[in-house]
């Protein structure tokens, strides 16, 4: 089933009730498919139109993190519920965004998984791993993400940059694997395409051509 990840809702510009409310209502609706990506948020131009201090901004999510949970994963909490529930239990698996060491090891403290804003090499996995030493974590299926270069499927007959990786499903692939640091178990590809036409083509090349060669990821 195709799931629904928010990539990336920043919790310091939102209460966690509401946050919490409305992750409920999205798991409920789409029947237990939601993913919960949160973030601290880079844009300070933001945060000064909402009145929020944007230097604060990570210990506001180190907090946020701690209260959604516990928000989503009980009926109740301090007299304050709401409905509909989650569909998933406890509650859908939030994935810590950013590629900062604080955002790493943030991720590796509170999250399910974490989702870097770009590639992710073996030293970021190294700071997961240090962390989670650190605290004494015993983790179980957390989610590693690794962003892949932009993707175009066969020859493009347009510019699409040095930076994409071009040519046959399998050359991709191959090169998709050779890029990928170990320890990394979700994948974000990105498309280069002129159409939506041509992207949704492009994206059922991949999953048709591409995807059974990186499933070992």
């Amino acid at each position: 089933r195709v799931g629904l990840l928010s990539h990336v809702y920043v919790l310091p510009y939102r209460n966690p009730r509401i946050a919490a409310k409305q992750f409920a209502t999205l798991d409920h609706l789409s029947d237990g498919r939601a993913f919960i990506g949160i973030g601290a948020g880079h844009a300070q131009a933001e945060f000064e139109l909402l009145g929020i201090d944007f230097h604060n901004r990570g210990k506001a999510l180190d907090s946020g993190i701690p209260e959604l949970a516990m928000l989503l994963e009980n009926e109740f909490v301090n007299g304050f519920g709401a409905r509909p529930l989650p569909t998933q239990s406890p509650r859908p698996p939030i994935w810590v965004a950013g590629s900062s060491p604080a955002a790493i090891k943030r991720a590796a403290r509170l999250g399910d998984g974490w989702l870097p804003q770009g590639p992710s090499d073996a030293s970021m996995i190294d700071i997961l791993n240090e962390e989670w030493a650190r605290i004494g974590r015993n983790v179980e299926n957390f989610m590693i993400g690794h962003i892949t270069p932009f993707l175009y499927i066969g020859q493009p007959t347009f510019d699409v940059g040095e930076a994409t990786l071009t040519g046959s499903a399998q050359s991709i692939a191959e090169r998709i694997l050779a890029g990928t640091a170990s320890g990394v178990n979700q994948l974000q590809v990105r498309f280069k395409a002129q159409s939506c036409q041509e992207l949704c083509d492009q994206i059922a090349v991949f999953a048709a051509e591409v995807a059974p060669f990186v499933t070992t990821i």
